[in-house]
């Protein structure tokens, strides 16, 4: 499990104090809703389906499920809160955060 930094464990903190986190991470408009994106690449098809698993497991844990579409090793991700009207919250800031930690660490 990755341990959070203390911010995004203070329920206080807003989404744009914590998106100084992120590294490369954009916001756009897709299919209508505010969306955090990003596109990741990696060595092989194996080690981006392997990093796949990995972020899949936090998702479900959490309850927090991303867009992605995956071709060969490229793989883009958009989060957003569709229960909060499309919009991105707290919850998709740290779950951008957790794919930037885990791809900083990840073995190619």
């Amino acid at each position: 499990m990755i341990d959070l930094p203390a911010d995004f464990l203070d329920d206080t903190k807003q989404k744009d104090e914590l998106m100084a986190y992120l590294k490369g991470w954009s916001i756009k408009q897709s299919d209508g809703k505010e969306v955090l994106y990003k596109s990741f690449r990696f060595k092989s098809f194996k080690s981006c389906l392997d990093y796949i698993q990995i972020i899949g497991e936090y998702a479900e844990q959490w309850n927090h499920h991303p867009k992605w579409t995956n071709q060969y090793a490229k793989l883009d991700v958009e989060w957003t809160t569709n229960d909060a009207g499309g919009v991105i919250t707290v919850m998709d800031v740290k779950m951008a955060f957790v794919m930037d930690t885990i791809f900083e660490d990840f073995t190619f």
